[in-house]
């Protein structure tokens, strides 16, 4: 039914007890994409007290944000760290705004930070996430998936942890598991697994067949991709070169479980829209006091 809209934003210095907002009127704006450098939110927190706005709306502390329906899904669509504070006067609101980025959107750490990484063989295959995750101050979750899995062969790679990644998610398919990394969390899980988070999320309009779950608008775009070639061949003809990728933008009512690298399944009763999708971007909007409460995506596959 999707009623009651619940937002609850935390914040805490970095040593110390937090505080919520949930009795301030609070609006929220957060980006969040597979580029971890765009992941950022807005928030803006309306007649503080001046003890909370100097105590802790502040840069440098910690921010979280849930938000959902009563009725249905609540969970954090952001997790990051204060980088900018302003307080002004408006009349007789006393308006604090916030701009906060998530900790793995700040300098590009799985870009930036190279691993050396070698195993030798039976080494237990959960080791490498472990280390990445203490090192870039993730939380591992999932982990009991891997179970007792070990490197047969061995392992060894050196290069960026986003490479890393890339090399220990084939490894892990072997197993029918992947990782899943986004905001402060790297997650192993199991591919086919029914009651997994991963699953998509299902959207779709109201019709015939049961009432909509939550799909406002969708439509679709497409986006060229050049084929790479190996060093030593030579490029196909110029028409021949190039696939394309099945995009969408979609957008419906708020819900938490619509994240980057997630799924959407879309249901529209058309088969140039229809299927599921891996979700790369992704912008929630909303406030605590009512109007517009929505998510807003782009996918691909």
């Amino acid at each position: 039914m999707a009623f009651e809209q619940i937002v609850n934003v935390v914040v805490a210095p970095e040593t110390g007890a937090g505080i919520s907002l949930d009795n301030l009127d609070v609006e929220f704006d957060v980006e969040r994409s597979i580029t971890f450098s765009q992941n950022k939110a807005t928030v803006v927190v309306y007649n503080a007290a001046p003890d909370t706005v100097n105590d802790f709306l502040q840069k440098d502390n910690y921010i979280s944000v849930e938000a959902g329906y009563a009725d249905e899904v609540v969970g954090t669509i952001f997790q990051g760290q204060i980088s900018f504070s302003s307080t002004v006067n408006n009349g007789v609101d006393r308006i604090t705004t916030l701009e906060a980025v998530t900790v793995a959107g700040q300098g590009k750490p799985f870009d930036y930070n190279v691993v050396s990484l070698s195993y030798e063989a039976g080494a237990p295959l959960i080791k490498p996430f472990e280390e990445i995750a203490s090192a870039l101050g993730l939380v591992l979750l999932g982990a009991p998936n891997i179970g007792n899995l070990v490197f047969f062969n061995g392992f060894s790679f050196a290069g960026t942890v986003r490479q890393a990644l890339r090399v220990l998610s084939k490894e892990l398919q072997f197993s029918e598991l992947d990782v899943y990394i986004d905001q402060a969390t790297l997650a192993i899980y199991k591919i086919d697994e029914a009651d997994s988070q991963f699953q998509a999320v299902v959207l779709k309009f109201k019709d015939e067949l049961g009432p909509s779950t939550g799909l406002i608008s969708v439509a679709r775009t497409n986006e060229q991709f050049k084929k790479r070639t190996s060093k030593g061949q030579k490029s196909k003809p110029t028409g021949q070169d190039n696939e394309t990728k099945r995009r969408i933008v979609f957008e419906s009512i708020l819900n938490p479980r619509i994240q980057p690298n997630g799924l959407v399944q879309i249901i529209k009763g058309d088969e140039e829209v229809d299927g599921v999708y891996i979700v790369e971007k992704v912008r929630f909007s909303g406030t605590n006091f009512g109007g517009k409460f929505n998510v807003r995506g782009e996918g691909s596959r």
